[in-house]
């Protein structure tokens, strides 16, 4: 745990005569006095009002220039407020997290106790992540913390966090899975680096830095401006600004929708919410391949393909649990990228559909960043395996009006001087904001003049892939020639003439997935029919057709593997699938005798 003794110029005063401590304030300054040094530190106290009320005066006493922070449910009597503390009303622990990412990272966080549903009951699994490289966690009355472990209720408790978390041989002996989803408990147990247990407290010392997901702001009605003003109270004044945005509203839907399974179709909504839009320019923030971007040790909300689903991963991040990731790793100083960038990336890059529905979905800001900046450039990161973007990529951008020398490739990890980045204009099962339409229509007007040969009216568009493939495909596309379509398959074809064929066509049909996803260029009153599988909870197809207001029927055939009741598998959303023809087949031939 390294040398804590304070130098010799630094040494701690008693503390001055005051209010009587309670044993739990007095019991946390002892410890402290014991293990820590707070000068020049910044020190969060979390817990009881009272004790917390009384343990700050005492610790500013021993230690003048430590920053002091408290975080209590309730507001103390104005006659017991310190006038030189920042106090901050907190009523849960999410209300904690928060907290303390609207502020510097603490050095030292002191947990008092109190009510365990609100301090007590997992304080130590959400927060202790927030501490930077070589702070420490102290906990107040571990006893209490002993007895409750074997309670039905008390999986948070700091003892079984590190119990999971080191293998301690004292770990009480119920353990339940849930909390070691997404590598929390790996995590903390790579991070303590020490434990100290004292008089019945303990001090847990923490190494290595890590990102806290600020996503969750964005549930809130004024999310996106939430956002901003977390990165501007952690990193400063001007850090983060607006330079862009688009209010939230609602979207009815008008278009035809048909689908054969009621059940299934719930997804499909009539009217959605389309979220507030913002776009941001951040002042040096620390961007890295896939789509990573962070701020002050904020990972932040635009790294996310869907960043309203919590708890969210970036697959360029090591995934540290619901609320943290860990930073790539990087060998040596991370270089600074000059001038100003506007974000295009995202956790997939180069793959069609991700281009097409996210990074094009940002474009809605362009105009605003090149009116604040007339030099500003596009950043992206290559496909993996790649050093350049596919050449399809540069084309949609020089259709929309970037010359392919505005583009920065990023390889590595950078800072960046001003880094603006745009909300996802289309964000899978939520919403398709109307200002991805001119985005698109402006693509399309620029390549379909260069695409050549004819359209044909009826189209299907085929799927060569190894995973949710349809496994009676072949009967299935029969059926669809029969009545007149052409088979298609967009990956063959130049980027040019698949905007052609979709946007010409006056019916398109085909397998749900990206190879659908060039419908986003679609002109006039296409009529769409996609098949998929039940247990494919995408919904970008829906958003798209009703974006658009043209009609569109969904037949969901059989998957191998059904999606488990409430919840999610990643098996079963790629799983293989067969469309129904006993049960749907004479649907399916009604509908294509109607076109």
């Amino acid at each position: 745990m390294g040398d804590t003794t304070p130098a010799p110029d630094e040494e701690p005063r008693p503390a001055q005569e005051g209010p009587e401590l309670s044993a739990t304030s007095l019991a946390a300054l002892d410890l402290a006095r014991a293990e820590l040094d707070l000068a020049e530190r910044f020190v969060v106290i979390v817990g009881d009002t009272e004790d917390a009320v009384d343990l700050a005066p005492a610790l500013a006493e021993v230690w003048p220039t430590a920053h002091l922070r408290l975080m209590t449910k309730n507001q103390p009597p104005r006659e017991r407020r310190p006038d030189d503390l920042r106090l901050t009303p907190v009523a849960s622990v999410p209300d904690i997290f928060n907290a303390l990412a609207a502020g510097p990272a603490p050095d030292v966080i002191i947990e008092l106790g109190g009510d365990r549903g609100y301090a007590g009951h997992g304080a130590f699994g959400a927060t202790f992540l927030s501490l930077r490289d070589g702070g420490a966690y102290l906990k107040v009355d571990l006893a209490g913390e002993v007895a409750a472990a074997s309670a039905d209720d008390a999986d948070d408790s700091l003892w079984q966090w590190l119990g999971r978390s080191l293998g301690d041989q004292h770990q009480p002996p119920r353990l339940t899975g849930e909390l070691d989803k997404q590598g929390l408990v790996r995590t903390l147990g790579e991070a303590i680096s020490g434990v100290t247990i004292r008089d019945g407290s303990a001090v847990v010392h923490k190494r290595g830095e890590h990102l806290m997901k600020v996503n969750n702001l964005l549930h809130r009605p004024d999310g996106e401006h939430r956002v901003e003003q977390t990165v501007v109270r952690r990193c400063g004044e001007g850090s983060a600004s607006t330079i862009a945005g688009e209010p939230a509203h609602e979207f009815e839907v008008t278009s035809p929708v048909w689908v054969n399974d009621a059940e299934a179709g719930v997804r499909l909504r009539d009217r959605y919410l389309v979220r507030e839009l913002a776009a941001r320019e951040y002042l040096g923030a620390v961007c890295a391949p896939r789509g990573v971007v962070t701020m002050g040790g904020l990972f932040l909300p635009e790294s996310s393909m869907q960043p309203l689903v919590r708890p969210w991963f970036n697959r360029g991040t090591q995934d540290a649990g619901p609320d943290y990731a860990v930073f790539p790793r990087v060998s040596g100083p991370v270089p600074t990228l000059p001038g100003s960038y506007y974000h295009l990336d995202n956790e997939f890059p180069g793959h069609y559909g991700h281009v097409t529905t996210q990074d094009l979905s940002r474009l809605w800001a362009w105009d605003a960043a090149v009116e604040r900046d007339p030099d500003v450039r596009v950043l992206l990161s290559p496909p993996t395996g790649h050093q350049e973007p596919h050449d399809y990529q540069l084309r949609l951008l020089e259709a929309f009006g970037i010359e392919r020398d505005r583009v920065t490739v990023l390889r590595e990890p950078a800072r960046v001087e001003r880094l603006v980045s745009a909300t996802l204009g289309l964000q899978n099962h939520y919403f398709a904001s109307p200002v991805c339409t001119p985005v698109w229509e402006r693509i399309r007007d620029a390549l379909v003049p260069e695409a050549e040969g004819s359209t044909p009216e009826r189209v299907f568009v085929g799927r060569n892939e190894t995973r949710r493939r349809c496994l009676n495909g072949d009967e299935v596309e029969r059926r669809f020639v029969e009545a007149g379509f052409t088979v298609v398959h967009p990956e063959t074809l130049d980027i040019a003439e698949q905007i052609r064929v979709f946007s010409g066509a006056r019916a398109v049909a085909g397998y749900a997935g990206s190879s659908m996803f060039t419908m986003a260029y679609a002109t006039g009153d296409t009529h769409w029919i996609v098949i998929g599988s039940r247990s494919y909870t995408a919904t970008t197809e829906h958003l798209l057709a009703t974006l658009h207001r043209q009609p569109i029927d969904y037949f969901f055939a059989d998957p191998e593997v059904e999606q488990p009741a409430g919840g999610f598998a990643p098996e079963a959303y790629f799983s293989d699938y067969t469309f129904n023809f006993e049960r749907d087949g004479a649907d399916l031939d009604a509908l294509l005798a109607r076109l």
